[in-house]
């Protein structure tokens, strides 16, 4: 059973990470065993970052999952982890909605009220060295609304983001 640090290099109680995930996506037209098998790469890249994530920090977790998938299989050794399921209808082909649509659904349920700062991670994905990275903004006093990294875009016309931060006052929910 994967056993959290203990400590931190810095106070890092004001930060929460957020990260998203969609095991099963809606791809073009697939063979019902091709759509399982990209579920199940799906599923064992984040299985695998979340492992890292719970026994690598000391970081507040908050797993938003957008097709449905429950991970039971986290839940055994991390039952302090706030992980939300639920099931959108897909609007298009892109996972970026799906994505956008986890931050919504984080905010309206109230999962980040208690932090000052959220840092959006797509869920696949481990980011080593975050902690001494979030405390060297820690040390300078955060003066950003927001941070974004992102791959070079793929298709003409389209950034993929992989990780978001913003400091939280700066976000307003209400449209």
């Amino acid at each position: 059973m994967p056993t959290r640090p203990q400590q931190s290099p810095c106070d890092l109680s004001k930060w929460v990470i957020l990260l998203t995930t969609a095991v099963h996506i809606n791809v073009t037209q697939p063979a019902r065993e091709k759509n399982t098998s990209i579920a199940q790469v799906r599923l064992a890249l984040y299985n695998e970052a979340f492992k890292h994530w719970w026994t690598k920090t000391v970081l507040d977790l908050v797993i938003v999952e957008s097709s449905g998938y429950t991970f039971d299989e986290i839940r055994s050794y991390a039952s302090s982890l706030k992980i939300d399921s639920f099931k959108i209808r897909r609007v298009s082909q892109v996972v970026l909605m799906a994505e956008a649509y986890s931050i919504i659904h984080a905010f309206k349920h109230h999962y980040l009220d208690k932090y000052d700062y959220v840092l959006k991670v797509t869920g696949k994905y481990f980011l080593p060295e975050v902690e001494e990275h979030l405390c060297s903004l820690n040390a300078t006093s955060p003066n950003f609304d927001l941070l974004i990294q992102n791959k070079p875009p793929q298709y003409e016309n389209v950034t993929f983001t992989q990780q978001l931060l913003w400091k939280k006052p700066n976000l307003s929910t209400s449209s």
